[in-house]
């Protein structure tokens, strides 16, 4: 499996012109060739065994590589997109760590004006009880 995840989380597959690589979690890795929009052949990748052999899969499929110099422009630009993706997952965790911290915060608060409104409710009471012992003893 490793060489599975390096041939396809490594760009390998994607050096194919034509070739576009979509992840689903929890679903076995499969080749869909497609032509004029119509599925033709689904291959599992994960019955080959080397990247190798996954490279030749590609070659006898009938894709062509791309030039070194395309292959490079493209993983400079999948890497900037990873790293944008990377930031915006990490922009989109801060703030709704905020709003939670912001939730916890607006809760206490409203807990504490509850129990400071509840602790002058009691002391009240206790006060007029006192003051109604007071006037029974006169």
């Amino acid at each position: 499996m490793p060489e599975l995840k390096q041939f396809l989380k490594g760009y390998e597959a994607e050096e194919y012109r034509g070739v576009e690589v979509e992840y689903v979690h929890g679903r076995k890795a499969v080749l869909s060739i497609f032509h004029d929009g119509e599925l033709q052949e689904e291959i599992t990748l994960s019955e080959l065994g080397t990247r190798e052999e996954m490279h030749a899969l590609m070659v006898d499929k009938g894709f062509q590589k791309m030039s070194e110099e395309e292959i490079i422009a493209m993983q400079v630009r999948r890497r900037k997109e990873d790293a944008e993706e990377h930031q915006r997952l990490l922009e989109e965790r801060a703030r709704r760590q905020e709003e939670i911290n912001r939730g916890s915060e607006e809760r206490k608060q409203k807990f504490l004006k509850r129990l400071k409104e509840k602790e002058e409710a009691d002391a009240k009471a206790k006060e007029e009880g006192k003051e109604g012992k007071e006037g029974a003893e006169l």
